[in-house]
């Protein structure tokens, strides 16, 4: 057996030598047949060892050369075998490129490793395959395509874009604080006139609906004055008649318009507004006329804006049927 062993020992080594003067021939003619019929060589000595697997990934063949370490042992003929092997493998790598050739020369390089045989060459082989690794990943790269296209499709683009309007809508609700002034007519017992004034004041709370193209908003309003109250007073104060608190439920309705003058920020507009309140005097004295009244409204007002969400608004306008300007102030919140 040991003449047997030093004998293929022998014949490895020639066979490695031969590898090595015949490869700058080889290289320089860029023959990968001739390193083919050298691999398959050494390959068929190597079949009787169960180290030798090229069916076998990378990471698998770790684990199984460890496990493999404690049951079987592998002469120093096989060893040079795989050193052989190892280097081949890297040259068929560097001139055609196959992956195979590179997980196989890896895993001889491991194997030899684990044995700690030739560790100078096995390094060097490494060395060799992260090279050519680098220079084929550097030759396969894809050229960069430049992005450029024609200005005319730009323009196309371009307009079509503007022609995209973002329309949507907006509901918000809103709290505020309401007054004007109306005239009255008190008829007493013996049928005299007097001139009445009656302060009208309370809380509206309502919804506002906005269908919002580009900078305006298109506005539909609606609010209901609870708690309401009138206070009325005489003209002259010849008159002797006088109430405060009277209970005075009322509405106010109406559309208009937004302009946003600083978007999310301030808006300014005005309303067109229905107007209606009703209230009931009680005095056994006088008898005061208008406990129910409609009329028309216009008005302009101030909205700013804050987080897009909450709002303070300030509304200023005049009624038909009011003897000043009625106004509002109050909160808006946005959902």
């Amino acid at each position: 057996m040991e003449i047997f062993k030093s004998i293929t020992l022998m014949v490895l080594r020639i066979l490695s030598l031969f590898i090595l003067l015949t490869f700058s021939s080889t290289v320089g003619a860029k023959n990968t047949a001739k390193l083919k019929i050298y691999r398959n060589k050494i390959v068929k000595t190597l079949k009787s060892t169960p180290y030798y697997n090229p069916k076998m990934t990378y990471q698998k063949y770790k684990a199984y050369t460890l496990s493999m370490l404690k049951r079987r042992k592998i002469s120093r003929a096989m060893l040079e075998g795989f050193s052989n092997l190892s280097k081949i493998d890297a040259l068929l790598y560097a001139k055609t490129g196959s992956s195979y050739f590179y997980t196989q020369s890896i895993k001889s390089v491991h194997l030899l490793s684990i044995f700690g045989y030739k560790k100078s060459d096995n390094q060097k082989t490494l060395q060799k395959l992260k090279k050519i690794r680098s220079l084929l990943s550097k030759k396969k790269r894809p050229k960069k395509v430049s992005k450029k296209k024609p200005k005319k499709r730009r323009k196309k683009r371009r307009k079509k874009r503007r022609r995209r309007v973002k329309i949507h809508k907006k509901w918000s609700l809103y709290s505020q604080f309401v007054s004007w002034q109306e005239d009255r007519v008190g008829t007493d017992n013996v049928g005299q006139d007097f001139l009445l004034i009656a302060q009208m004041r309370g809380v509206c709370t309502g919804l506002s609906y906005d269908f919002v193209y580009k900078d305006f908003h298109f506005r539909t309003s609606g609010c209901l004055i609870l708690p309401g109250s009138v206070d009325i007073t005489p003209d002259n104060a010849s008159a002797g008649y006088s109430e405060t608190e009277i209970f005075s439920p009322g509405f106010i309705v109406g559309t208009g318009m937004v302009y946003q003058v600083y978007p999310k920020q301030l808006n300014f507009g005005f309303n067109l507004d229905l107007i209606g309140r009703s209230n009931k005097f009680e005095s056994a004295n006088l008898d005061v006329d208008g406990e129910t009244m409609l009329t028309l409204g216009a008005a302009g007002f101030v909205e700013m804006i804050r987080d897009e969400k909450y709002g303070l608004d300030f509304k200023v306008g005049y009624g038909l049927a009011f003897t000043s300007i009625y106004w509002q102030i109050g909160l808006r919140y946005y959902y």
